[in-house]
This record gives structure tokens, sequence and C-alpha cells, in this order.
């Protein structure tokens, strides 16, 4: 999961994540795939909000689309 996060930052040319970056991350994913993830999700993906569960598997989905890594 480490390498899918930052291979996303990479392709969303964002070179430190910040909690203020999940916007514009949410809506870069969605032009591109057409899918949504929302702004808490990532937030909860790169550990600037707590989560009890595991990133669900749509999320993993989605970002692999974004970053076209399988």
């Amino acid at each position: 999961m480490l390498t899918l996060k930052k291979e996303v930052l990479r392709i969303a040319k964002i070179e430190e994540m910040a909690p203020q970056h999940c916007k514009t991350l949410s809506e870069l994913i969605y032009k591109k795939t057409n899918k949504k993830i929302s702004i808490t999700t990532l937030k909860r993906v790169y550990g600037f909000a707590t989560s009890k569960h595991q990133i669900s598997s749509y999320t993993t989905s989605v970002l692999q689309e974004f970053s076209q890594v399988t």
C-alpha cells in the first residue's frame, strides 16, 4: 500500500502530502476514473484521520486505477 500511495502522489504531482491536498486529490481521482473517494477517506489513507477499519477494497481499487498500478 505504501508504494501505491506514493505512486498516487507522484501522478497527482503532490510532493509532500498534507491534509489540505485531500480535496484536490479527490477531484483529480474523480476526473481520471469517474469514481469518487471522499476527502475523509483520503485523510484516513494518508494518516491524517483515524480509522478503526482497514482501507476498503473499493478505495484500493480506485487508487490503483488512478495510478495504473496493478
